[in-house]
């Protein structure tokens, strides 16, 4: 886990050189909306400046993301691209995508397990790999010229492109969060 998370952290890096933090952003949301798993994600995010070889492309921001659940469900860290746009003078929207590590379940327990196996179907994810697709639509209103606040619904999913499993129960989280920018 800390090995993959490593290898992400340095290829999103790799993304940044050139770039400057331009906001970090605090949320928090609700956990797994079709009620699985509970509790409330606590995240916080560095959105940094488009490098310049982005800015050719549409001014993509790269971004690392960090997520920790209250009842110790699923935790992840990770990075990817963002594109954000005004919609109006004040409010705008985004999406982010990029790939996370996490530390929730992997497979289920096997089937001579019975008792085991029905608690996990009952109770957690089975999210199939480490390794997990993450895209964030989100939309926001600037509250002034340092401050601005945002509704999200964040996907986890490995799509079936990522790992080979037959598992990708996913996982959405619909949240708010606070950004300041520098």
């Amino acid at each position: 886990m800390l090995k993959r998370l490593l290898t992400a952290a340095a290829g999103v890096a790799m993304l940044c050189t050139g770039a400057q933090a331009g906001e970090v952003r605090v949320g928090l949301g609700w956990h797994d909306i079709t009620d699985t798993e509970y509790g409330m994600d606590v995240q916080g995010e560095i959105v940094f400046d488009s490098p310049g070889f982005l800015q050719r492309i549409g001014e993509l921001k790269p971004y690392l993301v960090a997520s920790t659940n209250t009842e110790g469900n699923l935790n992840f860290a990770g990075g990817g691209l963002q594109y954000d746009r005004f919609i109006t003078e004040n409010w705008f929207a985004e999406f982010q995508f990029g790939i996370i590590v996490h530390d929730g379940r992997i497979e289920l327990p096997p089937p001579w397990e019975p008792v085991e196996r029905q608690h996990v179907l009952d109770t957690e994810k089975t999210y199939g790999c480490e390794t997990l697709f993450h895209s964030v639509p989100a939309i926001g209103r600037k509250i002034n010229d340092r401050w601005a606040a945002s509704m999200y619904l964040e996907h986890l999913s490995h799509g079936k492109i990522l790992c080979s499993t037959g598992k990708n129960e996913g996982n959405d989280t619909l949240g708010l969060r606070l950004h300041r920018t520098f």
